[in-house]
């Protein structure tokens, strides 16, 4: 380490900490803007970040869970680093912090698609602590990436051919626009409120949670809400998308479950890759490839649905499983199966 490298963890920020580590992860590649300092959710663990020549050069937002003696952390699409040495140097330390408290167990999922640097990273990590890895959804992430260096026309031809005559088919019908006011807020969330209701996602989900959002994007330009709309200007669904570094990334969507055999989010993404592109982005991310998803699971169809738009599959790193107690892993595990459990009933 320099010796002019300072290791920081915080529990708060001040104004000035959240300005240098903003102005530091917008000139990052990728990252998950649920790591920025400021995002409007609510949230409880540690910042953690480092300095050089008082020059941020790698940052993590760590979330920390605590059920009575049981204490747990995680780490959702970070740090967020200048380089290699600086990725590896900062999760040794919030390792190392952890592992000195009462904490059970870390789980650490990095934040960029895997690279030379992410494996540097890994096996660097692999040499000091004993990490285990599982190999089902939500711990082995892959995602569906629409590069955008090529022209529209180029990019619609990319598209599955179900597709390319579903996008045109909705153009017929269907018009796209940004939403830009309460008002038309509230119609995308009367979709997406019953969207929900029927196929039981989203649940607990309010309408303040979408107007926070809402704002949170237009005060800090970092995405846009799609309203799709039909002849009669009614709302019949709508798409969030939020910046992902130089891309954009799909957080949210929602499609009208009483109209049938209308292709009404493949017209809304189509429409988000035209702003992507007059942005400059480098690519859309549709947020989500489950591997594991089995014929019959509604996931299967999302996939199927997201891979129309490319045929490329983007892999992320594992998860990293730091068992800091003995049987530290053993209980987070069985917290989990409870957890789903009481989700299915």
């Amino acid at each position: 380490m320099s010796t002019n490298t300072q290791l920081f963890v915080k529990e708060s920020l001040d104004e000035n900490d959240v300005k240098l580590i903003n102005e530091f992860i917008g000139n990052s590649d990728d990252f998950a803007i649920e790591q920025r300092p400021d995002w409007y959710k609510g949230f409880s663990g540690k910042y953690f970040y480092i300095k050089l020549n008082n020059a941020i050069t790698a940052y993590a937002k760590v979330n920390e869970i605590k059920a009575g003696p049981l204490w747990f952390a995680t780490l959702n699409m970070g740090p967020i680093f200048y380089n290699q040495d600086n990725g590896f140097e900062l999760v040794s330390f919030i390792v190392d912090y952890y592992k000195k408290r009462r904490y059970l167990h870390l789980s650490m999922q990095l934040g960029s698609p895997i690279s030379n640097v992410t494996e540097y990273i890994d096996r660097s990590i692999n040499k000091l602590y004993n990490i285990k890895y599982l190999y089902k959804s939500g711990h082995a992430r892959s995602t569906i990436r629409i590069q955008l260096e090529n022209g529209l026309p180029e990019i619609l031809r990319s598209f599955r051919k179900g597709h390319k005559s579903d996008i045109k088919k909705a153009q017929e019908t269907l018009s796209v626009k940004k939403i830009e006011n309460e008002t038309e807020l509230k119609e995308y969330y009367s979709v997406f409120k019953k969207m929900a209701v029927i196929k039981k996602v989203y649940e607990g989900s309010v309408y303040d949670d979408i107007k926070e959002l809402f704002f949170f994007l237009k005060k800090k330009d970092v995405g846009f809400i799609l309203g799709v709309y039909d002849e009669d200007n009614m709302c019949v669904g709508g798409v969030v998308m939020v910046s992902n570094g130089n891309g954009m990334r799909y957080y949210q969507g929602a499609s009208d479950p009483d109209i049938r055999n209308t292709p009404i989010l493949h017209l809304a993404i189509y429409k988000s890759i035209e702003i992507c592109k007059e942005q400059s982005k480098a690519y859309l991310d549709l947020w989500g490839y489950n591997m594991y998803a089995k014929i019959g699971d509604p996931i299967f169809g999302i996939n199927r649905f997201k891979k129309g738009f490319s045929r490329e599959i983007t892999f992320l790193p594992k998860t990293m499983h730091f068992n800091l107690k003995p049987f530290g892993m053993s209980v987070f595990n069985l917290i989990v199966r409870i957890n789903s459990f009481i989700k299915t009933r």
